[in-house]
């Protein structure tokens, strides 16, 4: 889990460096100033227990954990500018250094790396391209949002592919 953790902490560093070097430093602030980092450990063991051999953490699921982790960094962001904090984790919060208006942008920016850090190579991208099953999903979300068919009624186009 040690060499795990340390990838990830790698791993986020990494992830939010900016052509900007401002907002790297923004983006930054809070993963140098340190954590637990609890989610990225879940993500690690939950892919262990899932996995028959489990050995060394690969790069998706170190991936996954940063991306995990990353989203929860920039509700802090966030949260902080609702709150009013001054800091967070013994140092001074983005909103207090910076500005609300730049822990905004740095928490959107996080959340944006977060998105794309979670873009894992699992297969998730054959199963997002089979044409049929996109548009039983859209079918589906029109008859909920419609109320015209609840989920797992004969007419739901999910349920009729069981």
């Amino acid at each position: 889990m040690a060499d795990a953790l340390a990838r990830t902490e790698a791993e986020l560093r990494t992830v939010v460096e900016s052509g900007d070097p401002f907002l790297t430093e923004v983006a930054r602030h809070l993963i140098d100033a340190g954590g637990k980092r609890v989610r990225p450990a879940l993500t690690v063991t939950a892919a262990q227990v899932l996995d028959s051999d489990p050995g060394v953490a690969s790069h998706d699921v170190i991936r996954g954990g940063v991306a995990v982790e990353l989203v929860h960094q920039g509700s802090l962001y966030h949260d902080d500018v609702m709150d009013g904090a001054e800091t967070r984790r013994t140092v001074q919060s983005v909103n207090a250094r910076w500005g609300n208006l730049e822990a905004i942008l740095a928490g959107d920016y996080l959340l944006a790396r977060a998105s794309r850090s979670g873009q894992l190579g699992i297969g998730l991208e054959r199963f997002a391209r089979n044409r049929q099953h996109r548009r039983a999903v859209r079918q589906r979300d029109f008859n909920r949002c419609s109320n015209s068919a609840p989920p797992g009624h004969r007419s739901d186009p999910l349920y009729l592919s069981r």
